[in-house]
């Protein structure tokens, strides 16, 4: 489950600061209704040691419910990191409102929030428990350096850290479409305070984004995601006030564009998880009418297809794609629609695309639309699956994978099933599906854990488990699957709603469910 890793944390402008003398909205430009909130600080150094006890009143203007804000972030006051400073540089079409200590534990006020921002230093105002069921509901969280304490309390499991010295860090961006992004693959990040906690163990399911090799402790990752029920944490090790340099300043832009976007990036992971292909992630920028952005590189073994997709706000925008040999076509030139471009087993090589803000009602061949004043584009990269895992699972197996972890309540737990003692080793597991109703069992108090999961029992799972990611799916059985006759009736709801999502089991429901099919549609419903 665990692998030795490398470090990250990602700080914005250090300030000494906990003395607030002036608190004023502002808008930033005519054109976009971006609030932030700007503030001065008087130094304090004594408050600077005693930085776990800040506890600063907010004013009640902020509402982040108002259903006028698209996106709404909240964010903890500045400390060792000032992360509303970056949404105010690169914010567009987003509201955040930094908020008191109260407020991130009250779960009213965090469930109206798109995504939260937990600045160095300040991770003592959020509650763990809260935030775990935020980010299990689909909520965004971004935290940095001394957060990671925080993340450990609520994510049990996923990570652990060290203490690193002051140091600079020699690292490589490991993540393609950031490296693309960034244009380049090697930087430096410098950490200029010492106790900065280098992430030392992290799940093999995270993303990471840049590794760095950190002095005593080897080679580890500096900035990571991953994703916890339908919603997605990100974290750095580093504070940005020391990597005031263009190229740090562009990972930020990234950082936050990816944010700002998720949603659009969960859409084009289900899209290429329909088509059977392996979704690597977006590239982010930002073009006016008529601009072009920079071109983005990939190579290519020409051996399997590969997909650009454009996500939202495609309408705006037109691709062209750069052949290995420096070519430059059009989307109309391939296999395209409005929304982007498949291509087919691709000449080997190095391959690029550009990005045009559509300045004439015209491209993406659709009719396009005219860009109003700055629009962030998006544009997803898929590849084909070349590989699979047939593996096929047992109804242990799929409890297993559905439940989140940080069970230890559920393992001290009475046994709900005959044949799943607590020395099962899926106990908690079950034992927590079973209390959210996913599983009930095959009768007389059995759960039968170790008998292979048939297609029909993998749907009714995982129809039930939308439930407990906030998903509302329904589907009418009559107008839906080639053969309904074949499923049982206890299952044909539920083979109806993956019928409705591209995914039919009626031709052989008793089949073995294995392990490509169930990621696939986990994939598709943690998008949806």
């Amino acid at each position: 489950m665990f692998k030795r890793i490398i470090g990250i944390a990602l700080v914005m402008i250090l300030s000494l600061s906990t003395k607030i003398i002036a608190l004023e909205p502002q808008v930033m430009q005519d054109t976009v209704t971006d609030i932030y909130w700007e503030y001065l600080v008087e130094l304090d150094e004594e408050i600077f040691e005693q930085r776990e006890e800040l506890l600063i009143e907010e004013s009640d203007d902020a509402n982040p419910r108002d259903e006028s804000s698209t996106i709404r972030i909240g964010v903890t006051r500045a400390h060792f990191d000032d992360v509303g400073s970056i949404l105010r540089y690169f914010g567009n079409g987003v509201d955040f409102y930094i908020l008191a200590a109260p407020d991130f534990r009250n779960v009213d006020t965090i469930s109206g929030l798109y995504a939260i921002f937990i600045n160095c230093g300040t991770q003592g105002v959020v509650d763990p428990e809260i935030l775990r069921d935020f980010v299990y509901a689909g909520g965004v969280v971004y935290a940095s350096d001394h957060a990671s304490s925080l993340l450990i309390d609520a994510f049990p499991g996923i990570l652990y850290h060290s203490s690193g010295t002051r140091q600079t860090v020699p690292a490589r961006i490991v993540h393609s479409t950031l490296a693309s992004h960034m244009g380049m693959g090697e930087l430096d990040i410098i950490f200029d305070l010492g106790g900065w906690r280098p992430i030392t163990q992290l799940t093999d399911d995270a993303t990471i984004y840049i590794v760095g090799d950190v002095a005593r402790l080897g080679r580890l990752p500096l900035a990571f995601s991953f994703d916890y029920g339908r919603g997605t944490v990100f974290y750095t090790s580093f504070h940005n006030s020391a990597q005031a340099t263009g190229e740090m300043i562009n990972f930020i832009e990234y950082l936050v564009f990816r944010i700002q976007n998720i949603e659009g990036d969960r859409d084009m992971a289900a899209r290429a998880a329909r088509e059977g292909f392996v979704y690597g992630g977006a590239v982010f920028g930002m073009l006016g009418a008529g601009e072009t952005s920079d071109i983005f590189y990939y190579d290519f073994d020409g051996e399997s297809d590969f997909m650009l997709m454009l996500g939202g706000g495609a309408e705006y925008f037109a691709l062209q794609l750069i052949d290995p040999d420096g070519n430059v076509f059009d989307m109309d030139e391939f296999d395209a629609d409005e929304y982007g471009i498949r291509l087919r087993a691709p000449a080997p090589g190095q391959w690029g695309f550009a990005v045009t803000a559509l300045d004439n009602g015209g491209g993406n061949g659709a009719g396009g639309t005219m860009a109003p004043a700055p629009q962030t584009f998006q544009v997803g990269i898929a590849t084909q699956q070349t590989t699979t895992n047939d593996t096929i699972l047992t109804r242990a197996d799929l409890a297993a994978w559905l439940a989140p972890s940080g069970l230890d309540d559920y393992a001290g737990s009475t046994a709900t099933f005959a044949d799943v003692p607590s020395t099962h080793p899926h106990f908690a597991t079950i034992q927590w599906s079973a209390y959210h109703g996913i599983i009930n069992g095959i009768g007389s108090g059995n759960f039968a854990p170790d008998s292979t999961l048939t297609l029909e029992q993998m749907a009714v799972m995982l129809y039930r488990y939308t439930y407990t990611i906030g998903l509302s799916l329904d589907a009418d059985p009559a107008a839906s699957l080639i053969d309904p006759a074949n499923i049982s009736p206890w299952a044909l709801h539920a083979a109806s709603v993956l019928y409705a999502i591209g995914i039919d089991i009626s031709a052989n429901p008793q089949a073995a469910a294995t392990h490509d099919l169930v990621e696939q549609i986990i994939t598709i419903f943690l998008t949806l």
